[in-house]
């Protein structure tokens, strides 16, 4: 049941798949439309846009762009609760939205589907340790107030699982939604405790009054997107191959403050080698990187993501300052230096 869905393959293949992500209503699928679906489908939309765009197919790009609406449009129109403030799954046959809190009610902050008006509201719920122990160990993939609050142990048991327990693919998609809302420093704060919690830790869910492993022992998807949350978020490491760019714009968390990190030998999809120092004091973050092989890089970007109306200065490996390019992402600023195809520097970011 999904809303303003294009042709019918959208939801189809997806079905056995989405049936293991949302267990909480699993009974309920062919009358529940579910927040975390849409919002996957909408986001599938924008990128199959961009896509068409690359190839020059600009019927294919229109007819992507107007489905992404339509989904948009639907779930911002129905599964938004007002008196709660927060996105609930809809029941399509009796015209209402659930009455359970699930993680996936701020889904909608990814790609910034939730208008801008009620972001606070959502992103005041999140970080409030009542609901979702934002604190302690984040994040229950239920409200801890829901009637079906459950602290699974053991093997995988169906929708108890997903009542409580934490999953890094649950956290992941916070993460990249407080991104695109530009929260940067919040979703710092959640991509390193999910790879704190995680490190060493692969299992299938955690419990969240303890951070124990449960479900199988050595998952797979929880320890790729331990992975992808390293390189990636905390990291910033991002490549594109359709043009040759590469991305080093690290989100770090504030505890990591005077704290060296390193990520080394890192294969790139060309088959080139990266390497990546930093250290973040006070008021100066270092970002030292260099590549090692053959590289099909053309551009390499380096960026430092700060507050509102801070000041930043930033020089290279000789000492000279470097011009900045500055992109606005909600209430973050990027800095960032367009450093061609250099394939190795230090540079400094001096925060005022």
């Amino acid at each position: 049941m999904v809303f303003g869905c294009p042709p019918r393959c959208c939801y189809r293949p997806h079905y056995r798949r989405i049936r293991r992500i949302i267990s909480p209503v699993e009974n309920r699928l062919k009358t529940t439309a579910q927040v975390d679906l849409n919002v996957e489908l909408a986001g599938a939309c924008q990128y199959m846009a961009e896509l068409a765009s690359r190839l020059g197919l600009k019927n294919d790009q229109k007819r992507f762009l107007n489905s992404r609406k339509q989904l948009t449009d639907a779930i911002n129109q129905y599964m938004w609760k007002e008196a709660s403030g927060g996105y609930f799954s809809f029941d399509v046959i009796h015209k209402r939205t659930d009455s359970t809190l699930i993680v996936s009610a701020f889904d909608p902050l990814y790609t910034k589907i939730a208008p801008a008006g009620r972001v606070s509201r959502m992103v005041h719920q999140l970080t409030n340790d009542d609901y979702f122990n934002w604190q302690p160990r984040p994040l229950t993939s239920v409200a801890k107030t829901a009637s079906i609050y459950n602290e699974t142990t053991g093997p995988y048991n169906g929708a108890p699982a997903w009542s409580g327990s934490i999953w890094s693919l649950r956290n992941y998609v916070t993460v990249q939604g407080l991104k695109d809302v530009g929260r940067y420093d919040l979703a710092a704060y959640l991509a390193l405790k999910t790879v704190q919690l995680f490190n060493n830790n692969y299992y299938e869910f955690l419990k969240p009054s303890d951070g124990s492993g449960h479900g199988v022992k050595r998952y797979a998807w929880s320890a790729a997107q331990y992975i992808q949350l390293l390189v990636e978020d905390i990291f910033g490491i991002k490549y594109n191959r359709f043009t040759g760019q590469i991305q080093i714009v690290p989100n770090l968390s504030a505890s990591l403050k005077n704290e060296k990190l390193a990520l080394r030998n890192l294969k790139l999809p060309d088959d080139s080698r990266l390497d990546v120092e930093m250290e973040w004091k006070e008021n100066v973050a270092h970002i030292k990187y260099a590549i090692h092989g053959h590289p099909e890089i053309r551009d390499v970007i380096v960026g430092w993501p700060a507050s509102r109306n801070t000041r930043i200065r930033v020089t290279d490996n000789t000492g000279n300052t470097r011009r900045t390019t500055m992109s606005d992402e909600g209430e973050t600023v990027i800095h960032s230096v367009y450093n061609k195809n250099k394939q190795a520097d230090n540079i400094r970011f001096m925060i005022h």
